[in-house]
């Protein structure tokens, strides 16, 4: 988390080089730890270093995948919770969420 809330600070103060090393860090902490969310964050963060450095044409696209992947991420992590919550399967809960 501490990685995540210096890029936020980073991000705050427009310092696209202290993003990127950060993200760096917070992505590969991630993937070797299997926090998904937490990659999702770094992933975003990157693109934004990246976009904000000049290279918009691979942020675009880069933008694009983060945005899957955090909207995975956050909607499993919801998914799961409503499942014990409700003392169900993930795919019940899916139907629950889908009729709300």
């Amino acid at each position: 988390m501490a990685l995540n809330y210096a890029a936020v600070l980073g991000y705050l103060e427009r310092n696209p080089s202290e993003v990127e090393c950060l993200a760096t860090d917070l992505i590969e902490l991630s993937t070797r730890q299997n926090f998904a969310l937490w990659l999702a964050y770094g992933a975003v963060y990157r693109v934004w270093a990246r976009s904000a450095s000049g290279d918009t044409t691979e942020g675009i696209s880069w933008i694009e995948d983060g945005i899957g992947d955090f909207r995975a991420t956050v909607l499993g992590a919801g998914l799961a919770t409503i499942a014990r919550i409700k003392g169900g399967s993930v795919a019940s809960s899916w139907s629950y969420l889908q009729s709300a």
